[in-house]
């Protein structure tokens, strides 16, 4: 069994860790009770193909009376073959200060004995055996939630895993653009099928219209010019812990010309990424083979 217990500061990014860990396929726990954690492995070892990937993310309030027993705990869990690693998030007093303004939550141990820069140094205070405790630290203080995602998917990345879900849509202008489409490309400057009177009837997907638009290079150019731009704009969204990447091509009608090329790009983009997901959204709103169609 694999399991991460993420910790630290109250204001330091544990659940934006927790959940770039869940992105990763752990399964994930929100401030677990310490006195809970050493049965996991028992909860858990029931038969899988894979190991069990567990993160559970703690805050000061699991420590305040247990934080002596955290040692014991975690040689019982590495006594029960668990892999244990601890992430410890910190920051300084002054980010933090700077997180609790900008966001109005209360700190665990603001109180009103304590004023919210006391809380924030008694818990730094409280954690420090943790801290001493930690697999890996990290100071969060100039980290955005996205490189702070980064950090943790460079850490616990698992090959086999590949978080962003690539989505090709076909649509129509006529119908509008796709309003959650991350990127739109207009291909109404290629010829039209739709003029061509025994073209008309048919959709992207079919041969007569296939080989009217492979026979002409400006489509073929078009196809790479795509092609090369989503290359590297993928790799980026996937760097950025982005979970889904939606691509939007339309042509007048979203008949024909969009069709071919989502069609033809889910091809490629299925041999470089493992989701891939294809839409044509005019043709699903239409029945075709009973030429219920209108340009």
């Amino acid at each position: 069994m694999e399991l991460i217990i993420i910790s630290g500061c109250s204001g330091a990014g544990k659940s934006c860790a927790l959940h770039a860990l869940e992105d990763e396929g752990y399964y994930c726990i929100d401030n677990l009770p310490i006195t809970l954690i050493d049965q996991f492995p028992r909860c858990l070892s029931i038969p899988t193909a894979k190991t069990p990937k567990v993160a559970i993310s703690m805050d000061i309030r699991n420590f305040t009376e247990n934080v002596d027993n955290i040692q014991k705990i975690i040689s019982t869990l590495k006594n029960n073959n668990v892999n244990l690693s601890i992430i410890y998030l910190d920051s300084t007093v002054e980010s933090l200060l700077l997180r609790y303004k900008t966001t109005r939550r209360r700190h665990p141990l603001d109180n009103q004995k304590n004023s919210l820069r006391e809380a924030i140094e008694l818990e730094k205070k409280l954690l420090k055996p943790l801290l001493g405790l930690a697999s890996f630290t990290l100071d969060t203080s100039k980290f955005s939630i996205y490189k702070l995602k980064n950090w943790i998917k460079n850490k616990f990345y698992h090959p086999e895993n590949n978080s962003l879900s690539i989505t090709l849509e076909s649509f129509g202008f006529k119908k509008g653009i796709p309003e959650e489409a991350d990127f739109v490309f207009d291909v109404r400057c290629l010829p039209n099928p739709f003029w061509i009177e025994e073209l008309k009837s048919y959709t992207g997907l079919q041969q007569p219209v296939i080989d009217y638009l492979e026979s002409k290079p400006e489509v073929k150019e078009m196809i790479t010019d795509i092609d090369n731009f989503l290359s590297k704009r993928v790799s980026e969204f996937n760097d950025s812990g982005r979970a889904y990447l939606i691509i939007a091509i339309g042509c007048t009608g979203g008949k024909h010309r969009s069709v071919y090329i989502c069609d033809y790009l889910a091809q490629l983009f299925n041999k470089k990424y493992n989701q891939v997901k294809l839409i044509h959204r005019e043709l699903m709103a239409h029945d075709y083979q009973t030429g219920d169609y209108h340009q």
